[in-house]
């Protein structure tokens, strides 16, 4: 196995071991307190109240010692831009491990919610994504649905 499927299987495995939390036990200030120990300067520091899941992708990233190829970020579009600036690209064709950000309202930015990509099945994706239905949770869906 390659030191990238390696990082991977960890960046997901941690991302794992947070399925089921829901917002505002104290597994949930885990998540948070991991996340503001994470974040830059800049960011904002997350409370228990505030929306968290790119909070979530970045405990996970500062969680494994990525936060320098994960961005660190409590804001869906802040994340966005800041994997832009590591040369992060956009793409329809997801792969495991890649970071899935959400455009619902079709404004063409990618600031409505964010996940961890774990598993590819043809068109299909399966996501881990902090504060879907105030928990960690995984979602299925189609690639352009």
């Amino acid at each position: 196995m390659s030191s990238v499927d390696e990082t991977i299987n960890n960046f997901i495995g941690v991302a794992e071991r947070f399925l089921g939390v829901r917002e505002g036990t104290p597994q949930h200030s885990i998540i948070l307190a991991l996340y503001n120990s994470s974040k830059p300067a800049d960011e904002y520091q997350m409370g228990t109240s505030d929306p968290w899941c790119a909070a979530f992708v970045g405990a996970v990233s500062g969680g494994c010692g990525l936060q320098n190829v994960i961005p660190v970020s409590a804001h869906c579009g802040r994340l966005e831009e800041a994997l832009k600036k590591t040369g992060a690209v956009c793409t329809t064709t997801p792969v495991r491990g890649d970071i899935a950000l959400f455009d619902w309202n079709g404004n063409g930015k990618y600031d409505d919610h964010v996940g961890i990509v774990t598993e590819v099945l043809g068109i299909n994706v399966k996501t881990i994504e902090g504060n879907k239905n105030d928990s960690v949770e995984r979602r299925y869906i189609t690639v352009g649905a």
